[in-house]
């Protein structure tokens, strides 16, 4: 049994830090360090849905798995951009 309990937590804890990772492009584009044009073009994302989040016209939550993983690939390959944000 404890076996089971530690791997969900470990499961969402991994989902909280995945969401924080997306959540963290989505700032950078709030705060003008980056923009959703620049996030969809170099992961071939929907720019408007990116938009759409960034301007809270759309939530987060409900992104589309492709719009998610395009959030989280640009996180990765830009770590200079989220190094220094809590």
């Amino acid at each position: 049994m404890l076996g089971v309990t530690v791997k969900k937590d470990t499961k969402v804890l991994n989902q909280e830090h995945l969401f924080k990772k997306a959540k963290d492009v989505i700032l950078a584009i709030q705060k003008g360090k980056i923009t959703a044009y620049r996030v969809g073009v170099e992961t071939g994302v929907n720019v408007m849905s990116v938009q759409n989040v960034s301007e809270r016209r759309s939530k987060l939550e409900n992104l589309s798995f492709t719009t998610a993983l395009g959030l989280l690939q640009y996180h990765e390959d830009h770590p200079e951009l989220f190094s220094d944000e809590k």
